[in-house]
C-alpha cells in the first residue's frame, strides 16, 4: 500500500488545491514568498481551470508594482512567467525587461512588438538572435502603430 506525501512547500499546497482559501490569498499575492516564487505562483494561478482564483491572479499580476516584478522578470527563465508578462503587462518597464529577456520565446516576442511602445520597440530592433529566429517580429514592429 503506498500512501501519497503530503505536499511539503506552500507552491504544492496551493497547487493541490485543498484549501480554497490559501489559493485565494495565493492568487492575490498575498502570502509570504519571495517575489519571485509568488509570482511564478501567480502565474500558474493564472492558467488555473477555477476562473474565480485564475482571475484574481491575473489582476493582481496586471497590478503588480514594476519595480518589483522587473527584477524578478529580468532573472526569469520559466517562459509561462514570461509569456504571461509579454502578453498581460502594459508598464513599458515590464515590458522592456521581457524584450531584454534572452529565455523570452520567439513568439512572446512577435506578440509584444505587435503592442509595445516605441521604447519597448528600440529594445526588440537590436534583438538580431530573436529576430533571426523569428523574422516576423519586424513585421509586427512595422505594423505597429506605436
Amino acid at each position: 500500500m503506498t500512501s501519497e506525501a503530503p505536499p511539503e512547500t506552500i507552491e504544492e499546497q496551493v497547487l493541490a488545491g485543498g484549501d480554497d482559501h490559501l489559493r485565494r490569498l495565493a492568487a492575490e499575492g498575498l502570502l509570504p514568498l519571495s517575489p519571485e516564487r509568488l509570482i511564478r505562483l501567480q502565474v500558474q494561478l493564472a492558467r488555473d481551470a477555477d476562473s474565480e482564483v485564475g482571475t484574481l491572479a491575473a489582476t493582481a499580476l496586471r497590478e503588480i508594482e514594476p519595480r518589483i516584478a522587473a527584477p524578478v522578470l529580468a532573472r526569469e527563465t520559466d517562459v509561462a512567467v514570461l509569456e504571461f508578462f509579454a502578453a498581460n503587462a502594459d508598464h513599458p518597464l515590464l515590458l522592456e525587461t521581457v524584450a531584454r529577456s534572452r529565455a523570452a520565446p520567439v513568439g512572446a516576442l512577435r506578440d509584444l512588438a505587435s503592442r509595445s511602445p516605441g521604447e519597448v520597440q528600440e529594445v526588440l530592433i537590436l534583438r538580431q538572435d530573436a529576430i533571426l529566429e523569428e523574422p516576423g517580429i519586424l513585421d509586427a514592429l512595422e505594423e505597429n502603430a506605436a
